[in-house]
């Protein structure tokens, strides 16, 4: 899961493809989404088990 900075415009293709270039072939995302926001806690770290990926 991506989030974009304010005023940023991307796909999922093309970050998938950025990375892809510069990492080794099993370490890229095979599934990226962008989306607008995560779920963080009081102290402001992302709380992974409230996050639902979608396909």
């Amino acid at each position: 899961m991506v989030t974009l900075r304010h005023g940023a415009h991307t796909t999922a293709d093309q970050i998938r493809d950025y990375v892809k270039q510069r990492v080794a072939a099993y370490k890229y995302p095979r599934i990226v989404t962008v989306t607008d926001g995560l779920p963080k806690g009081a102290t402001g770290k992302i709380l992974k088990r409230e996050i639902v990926v979608r396909e």
